[in-house]
């Protein structure tokens, strides 16, 4: 964590947002980061923590008043994923619209991030059965 929290940049993240930078200043870091969420759902699991911890709601999250967090449609999104995690572990092909998904996971992250504490870092990932390749590498939430 310390070494996310030195080199995660402030001119990346201004990037990413869109924000215009200034090359005759420095940035100087305003939030210390203590936990990075991924979003990447699986059979009973919404998201795993930089220790690879599995969270099966959100409930342990908490809101930037310090307040616990519960978003169900967060919930009910992540367990539409599991006929094809029980389909893929069978060996089974399984038909799902994974650009869809994707789209309305997204909107999820973004709605989780706007409420989220500002010291968690939010990313959002494919479930390990989507081969689609509609998000090829993980997203970080700004």
């Amino acid at each position: 964590m310390i070494a996310y929290n030195r080199f995660k940049s402030p001119i990346i993240e201004a990037y990413l947002k869109g924000e215009p930078s200034n090359n005759d200043e420095y940035a100087i870091r305003q939030v210390h980061v203590k936990h990075i969420l991924r979003i990447e759902p699986d059979y009973n699991v919404i998201m795993f923590n930089e220790e690879e911890v599995a969270y099966v709601d959100s409930s342990e999250l908490y809101d930037k008043q310090g307040n616990s967090i519960q978003m169900e449609e967060l919930e009910a999104w992540s367990k539409e994923v599991r006929t094809a995690v029980i389909s893929s572990n069978v060996g089974k092909t399984y038909a799902k619209d994974w650009a869809d998904y994707h789209r309305r996971g997204l909107e999820l992250a973004h709605k989780l991030r706007d409420i989220l504490s500002t010291d968690f870092d939010l990313w959002y990932a494919a479930p390990f059965e989507d081969k689609s390749g509609t998000i090829p590498q993980p997203h970080l939430i700004i």
